[in-house]
This record gives C-alpha cells, sequence and structure tokens, in this order.
C-alpha cells in the first residue's frame, strides 16, 4: 500500500498503481526570491506490506503555475518572451529558467 500524508489528510493506493493523488484547497502559491512568498507544505509517502512500514519519505512541496509568454510588439532584436509566474511577470537571469 502506498500512503501520502499531506495537508493533513491521508490518500492511499494500492503499490499495483504506483501512483497516489493528493488534493489540497487553495494551497498559497510560492514566488521567485523577491516577487513573493515562498511557503512549502510537508508531504510524507509511507510503503507498507500487510501493515509493516517498509520505505518512508518526507520531502516539501510547493505549488505555482508558470507561463511562458511572448511579449507583445518586442523588438526583433530582443528576446520575445516573458517568464510569468502565478500571474506575475518575473526577472530570470539564468539560461533555461534555473532560478525559477
Amino acid at each position: 500500500m502506498i500512503e501520502a500524508e499531506f495537508g493533513g489528510r491521508v490518500f492511499t493506493a494500492p503499490v499495483e498503481g504506483g501512483c497516489v493523488d493528493v488534493e489540497m484547497e487553495q494551497p498559497e502559491l510560492w514566488y521567485p526570491n523577491g516577487y513573493g512568498a515562498q511557503p512549502l507544505y510537508p508531504l510524507t509517502v509511507k510503503l507498507t506490506k500487510n501493515g509493516a512500514l517498509l520505505d518512508c519519505e518526507k520531502t516539501e512541496v510547493a505549488f505555482r503555475k508558470i507561463e511562458f509568454v511572448q511579449n507583445e510588439n518586442a523588438d526583433p532584436r530582443s528576446y520575445p518572451f516573458t517568464y510569468v509566474v502565478n500571474g506575475k511577470k518575473v526577472r530570470v537571469c539564468a539560461k533555461c529558467g534555473a532560478e525559477i
């Protein structure tokens, strides 16, 4: 059995599926440094067999929406795209969006 503890709730699924869907209503969104808060949520995933714990992993997760949008009327000599995180345009200083 796979069990995930998240947001004060427990979600389970059989091992055969190998996947547990978790839900959280209206999480606070994560923003890049300087653009807003960076809330993290604890997540614990356990693997059990006949009630015995085989493995356990604890981590933190965050939620965000990232878009790569074309700039309107951009100068052809400039980079014509902008990163938008949770509806806010952000300046990315690293190649390949590594800061995000």
